[in-house]
């Protein structure tokens, strides 16, 4: 696009997929007068969150960043991160909740016991 780095992901890692979800969600905003659609804030947090590394620590905090500054869809969230990468969003969430960010109780319940397993899972299986 002349002067203009678009960047088209359709796979990031570990294989959060660009799909038809993603897509209907996804939002418009004008950038150096131009009309692009952007991904929802709550796909962008999973893929930094998953993509995170030693090599893009950013990443980790951008999520937060996103987490502080978006008016998120909760359960949109929740449910994305549940067919790949709860535990990093999770973690990503518990640690930007320490720092003041507004995170819901639920999403964090809904994700830890996804990850922990139920207290009452738990219980039985201690009482072996």
């Amino acid at each position: 696009m002349g002067d203009v780095v678009v960047d088209v992901l359709t796979r990031s890692k570990p294989d959060v997929l660009l799909d038809d979800e993603m897509l209907e969600r996804s939002v418009w905003a004008d950038f150096k007068g131009r009309r692009i659609r952007l991904l929802p804030p709550e796909d962008l947090l999973l893929m930094k969150a998953v993509a995170a590394s030693e090599d893009t620590p950013r990443y980790w905090y951008d999520a937060i960043g996103i987490a502080a500054r978006s008016d998120l869809d909760w359960d949109y969230l929740t449910m994305r991160a549940r067919s790949g990468g709860a535990r990093r969003v999770l973690a990503v969430l518990i640690y930007a909740q320490s720092n003041d960010v507004a995170v819901p109780l639920e999403p964090l319940r809904e994700l830890a016991e996804l990850v922990l397993g139920r207290r009452e899972d738990a219980t039985a299986g201690s009482a072996r």
